[in-house]
Formats: structure tokens, sequence, C-alpha cells
């Protein structure tokens, strides 16, 4: 095995070609170096010695982050998946999620990227090619059903599945499916609606469906139900957030004879009710258990809602209420110092500095007017209602095994968490906060690569969660580190690889992917 090897004297950086082999007459592995020049920086271009011999490099390419996820992507199969429904295109789009993952640039600049990293697509695209790929991707449906029925395959097994809804803001005004709604980026844009299904455990995204920005979360459920229905999702334990709660969805779900879990939410009766029932007991010491190192209290009940049967679990965490409280008076006192600030507090200003900075606390303050002054005020019963439930969680669930368990329902609710994550990552830490393609077929295309780019992002996250590398790295750290492992191709045709620092081996050898040679 032969590797490049720099090492820096003085203000120079001299390079060898270092060869390993076994030397038979010592019994021992010994080593062969070449010099093959220096360089005046890290990236700066090779200075050969000038009797060098044909093993001059030609050029170093980025190596390390392109390694470490393509083996990433063999080992959760969506190499394997793309090579079945998109053969002639797999390696490409796979080498465009890469892009997504260890870069936050735009989608245009990705051919530059590619040109200095060392992949294997012979043909890379320009920005006109790549926006006739996402068309031609959007356009292909068949193709894209094919890919998510053959990666679901590999994740029949999944526990439980994850259901969540975010929106994607877009500056099109020629996708008939951006439409005004609910911005949870808070932004004054049209957006799309994107439903994200995700595998537990493991947190590995399965599929996705794109509906009109001016659905609400509920009305999305159904239609996803019947979408996963079609690709034989059937038999897992669905984990939904508390926007989807409402009778209609219950009762779908019970028809599709779906076991499922999800937040009952604060505004709804049967929350009221719940409370009432175990305020006076949940905080006796019979119900405390400890999950990691926190204290929580435990009720279940069983609920009724019109004539289906549920059983509730109602947690009380006093630390997070604790924090809650802290959190509420704060953000109050805030919106009151901002409003005592206004020059002149009209109904109209205080009303949209509410809008702006606290609309969830509308029903929490009132505004009083003597005269043209304004002022905001405290609504005691409103603000006591609200700490009232401070502190608490209620799931509802169908699923009887988890009846006796106060542990593993509150663990299947927290994997959200973690895909509310991966979808943060697709919005902030990828280009996909903002949509800027301008067809239908596009924004279809884009979302795909996306998505695949999410698959990464997850496998990586759970890589490093297996590893606990999270305690000393975060995902952007280890890719810098990584990032400086290169290859350099020779004369002759060989590939070598720069030596791997002892950090560097040990990140690779964390992950369980192979060393690079």
């Amino acid at each position: 095995m032969s590797y490049i090897v720099e090492q820096r004297k003085g203000d120079n950086i001299y390079v060898y070609q270092v060869e390993s082999y076994w030397d038979t007459a010592k019994q021992q592995p010994r080593q062969r170096r070449v010099y093959l020049g220096k360089k005046t920086t890290a990236d700066g271009p090779l200075q050969p010695k000038r009797s060098i011999n044909l093993t001059i490099p030609r050029y170093s390419l980025d190596y390390g982050p392109l390694y470490l996820l393509l083996e990433l992507a063999r080992r959760v199969g969506l190499q394997e998946s793309l090579q079945q429904a998109f053969p002639h295109q797999a390696d490409l789009l796979l080498l465009l999620a890469i892009y997504e993952v260890t870069e936050e640039r735009p989608l245009y600049l990705f051919s530059s990227w590619a040109e200095n990293v060392a992949h294997s697509v012979s043909k890379l695209p320009g920005t006109p090619q790549l926006s006739t790929l996402l068309q031609e991707i959007g356009e292909n449906e068949r193709r894209r059903e094919t890919f998510y029925r053959h990666w679901i395959q590999r994740h029949a097994n999944a526990e439980a599945v994850i259901y969540d809804i975010t929106s994607v803001s877009s500056y099109s005004r020629f996708i008939d499916l951006c439409e005004w709604g609910y911005n949870r980026d808070g932004e004054a844009l049209p957006q799309i609606n994107l439903g994200l299904v995700c595998a537990w455990p493991g947190q590995i995204p399965l599929a996705y469906r794109i509906y009109p920005g001016s659905l609400s979360d509920s009305t999305t459920l159904s239609r996803t139900l019947e979408y996963l229905k079609s690709l034989k999702i059937t038999r897992p334990l669905y984990v939904i957030d508390r926007g989807f709660w409402s009778q209609h969805n219950l009762q779908r779900l019970r028809e599709a004879g779906i076991r499922f879990m999800l937040p009952i939410p604060f505004s709804s009766s049967y929350a009221t009710s719940v409370l009432a029932s175990v305020k006076s007991t949940i905080h006796t010491p019979l119900h405390a258990f400890r999950l990691h190192q926190r204290i929580l209290h435990h009720q279940q009940m069983p609920l009724t809602v019109e004539d289906m049967s549920l059983l509730v679990h109602v947690y009380y965490d006093d630390t997070r209420r604790a924090e809650e409280e802290q959190t509420f008076y704060r953000r109050v006192m805030e919106q009151e110092e901002a409003a005592a600030l206004l020059a002149s507090p009209t109904r109209h200003r205080l009303q949209r500095l509410l809008d702006e900075g606290a609309r969830d606390l509308r029903n929490c303050l009132t505004i009083t007017c003597e005269g043209d002054r304004c002022r905001l005020e405290r609504k005691p019963r409103a603000m006591s209602r609200r700490l009232h439930r401070m502190g608490y969680l209620l799931l509802a669930t169908n699923e009887e095994t988890a009846a006796t368990d106060p542990i593993t329902p509150l663990q299947w609710y927290r994997q959200r968490d973690l895909i509310e994550k991966v979808i943060d990552g697709m919005k902030h830490e990828m280009d996909g906060k903002r949509l800027r393609v301008h067809s239908k077929a596009a924004m279809e295309g884009r979302m795909f690569i996306l998505f695949l780019a999410m698959i990464l992002r997850g496998a990586m996250e759970q890589a490093c969660r297996e590893a606990d590398l999270f305690k000393k790295y975060t995902v952007a750290e280890i890719f810098a580190e990584v990032k400086k492992v290169k290859r350099f191709e020779l004369p002759d045709g060989r590939h070598v690889v720069t030596e791997l620092t002892k950090k560097q081996r040990t990140l690779f050898e964390a992950l369980k992917v192979s060393l690079p040679v």
C-alpha cells in the first residue's frame, strides 16, 4: 500500500510517497520513501524535485467526507436502492446529496465543488444541465416510487414510524402547490408543506409527500396514511404530533387499523378532563420514576373519545415546569417593556407588536386604551390556565403493549426531536429553507435530492450517536477533520491517499467505517 505523507520543516511542507512492505529478512514491516517535492502552503501547488521521476502526483482532491458518506450510503442501502430506480443516474444523485450534506451553498455551485472532489461521476452537469436533471427527476414519478418501495422494504422491521410536517418557502409564482398558509419559519412567502415519515429506531427518513401550503396539518394525515398504505407501511406504531389531534383523524386512524400515539393538545376539553383527574395524585412518590438522570412522574388512565377507547400516559416534569414558567414570564415582561418604549403606543401598534413577537401570548395579554395612549395588561385567569398545564405531557395511544411501561411511550415521542433536527438540518444546514425553482417538476426533483440528503444526514447522526461522538464533536467538526484527507492521482493511473492522523483514524474507527486507501 502506498500513500502520501506531508511533513512541515520550517516554512516549507515536504511531500513524500511512502510504500509499506514486509521485509522477509528482518521479519518486520518496513517503508520506502520517495521525495516528491515541497509546498509553501498546505493547499499550494507541489514544487517537484528537479530530478523527479514519473511518480509526481498530477493533482490532489478532497476525499474524506465523500468517502465517509459513500460508506454510510452503502451501509444503510441507499446506494443499492438508487441503483434499482435510477441505474444511469444513481452516482450523480448520490453525489448531489453528499454536496447538500457537506456544503451550505446553493445547488448551482455544485459543479465547482465537484471539480475538487475525488468522485467517480464521469460527466458533471453544468447549471443548465442541473435544471434539466431536476425537471427529469420530478417528471419521472414512476422511478421515484420504485425508489421508495425498494427503500422502505429495507426498513420493513421498524418498530415505529414518526410523522412530522414542515413548511418550505418558495420565491416562485408558477408552482400551483405554493400557497399562503401557516409558515413555521415566520417568512412572508408562499410555501409548500412537506410531510416526512421516519423509521424508529435509526431515525432514517422513509418517505415524504408534498402538499399545498394552505392545508392544515390534520388535513394532510389522511392522504399520508393512504400513501403509506400503498407502500406497505401498515404494521408499525405511528408517532404523530399534537397538530394532528382531531376526532376526524382519530376516526381515520381507527378505520385504517393503525396503531398510533399522539399528544392531546391543551386546547382540547379532553386535556382539561385528564389533568383534573390526575392533578391531585400524580405528584405522589408512588408515581415517580427516573429517565436517565431526570426524575419524572407518570400516571395512566383510560379515555373515551366519541366511541374510541384510548389509554392516556400523563407525564409531569418538575424541572421542565420551572423552565417553562421562567421562559413564559420573561417573554411576557419583554413584550411589556417593548410596548413601554413605543413613542406612540396605539392599539394598532401594540397589536402588531404582539403579532410579530409573541402571537401565542395574545390570549394572556390585553390592550387597554385611555384616549390616544394604549398599554398592555396581563390577564390573570388566562395566565393561570397557561401555568396550570406547564410541565405536563399527555400521550394518547391505542397501543396496548405499552400500557404498563412509562418509559417506552416517552422515548417514542421524544424521537420526534431527532426528526425535527433532521428537518432543521435540511432547511438550515442544507440549501432547503427556500425553493428557487420555477416549475412543479423541478420542485419535485429538488425535494427528492433534499430527501436523499436527509437520509444521509440521518445515517451520519445515527452513526455518531451509536459511537457516542456528540460529546466531543458536531457533525460539521467531523466533516472538517476528515476533509483534510486527500487523494492523489499518479501519472500511471494509481491513486494514493494522504496518511491519516490519529484523530482521523479514531473517527473512522468509531463510526465503524474502514480506513480509506
